[in-house]
């Protein structure tokens, strides 16, 4: 499994947002939200597309995070399974052997990424000092600051239903975009 698989996982690891009151969606409610997230399970299409691809590949996964506990799998392939500690730092519960085989800076990157999207999940204020978040009417868009970009993405969009839904979520690289269109979703904050 390369790193670029993780990105993908780190896309739909951010549809965690959950329903909303009915009144207008703001960065500040989504922002709250998430800072109770303890549970989400869910599943989705996933759709990459590629200059390098004859035809998109599209594949379902399906993802359960418990309190600091992730388990994500493609549909046919192995479950993964990392747990956050207190820093956001990610430990691999099962892959390693398939981890060491990133070379160092490309696994310290993967790690910041990782990292980063734990820290999206829960709106940490930290996030800030490198990350833009911005609102344009139903989505939700993720840019890293000028001379900042750490992580392996350009820019995650998350896009919203009428009813305040996750619809779907777009994640770009330099090289792909990988899209999300959920099926399901549970949530549970504290």
């Amino acid at each position: 499994m390369t790193y670029k698989l993780f990105a993908v996982f780190f896309a739909f690891f951010l549809a965690s947002e959950p329903s909303l009151a009915k009144s207008s969606l703001t960065l500040e409610r989504i922002q709250k939200t998430y800072r109770g997230m303890t549970q989400m399970e869910g599943e989705a299409e996933q759709i990459k597309t590629s200059p390098l691809l004859l035809r998109p590949l599209k594949s379902n996964v399906s993802l359960r995070f418990d309190k600091g506990l992730l388990t994500w799998q493609v549909e046919g392939q192995e479950a993964w399974q990392l747990r956050f500690d207190k820093n956001s730092k990610p430990k691999f519960i099962n892959g390693e052997k398939t981890i060491k085989q990133i070379p160092a800076d490309a696994r310290d990157k993967l790690d910041r990424t990782i990292s980063l999207v734990h820290n999206i999940l829960t709106m940490d204020p930290k996030l800030d000092d490198d990350f833009s978040l911005s609102l344009d009417k139903n989505i939700l868009t993720i840019l890293p600051k000028a001379g900042k970009n750490t992580v392996f993405f350009q820019s995650i969009a998350i896009e919203f239903k009428s009813n305040i839904e996750i619809q779907s979520i777009s994640f770009k690289t330099q090289d792909d975009e990988t899209k999300l269109l959920f099926k399901r979703m549970k949530f549970k904050s504290s």
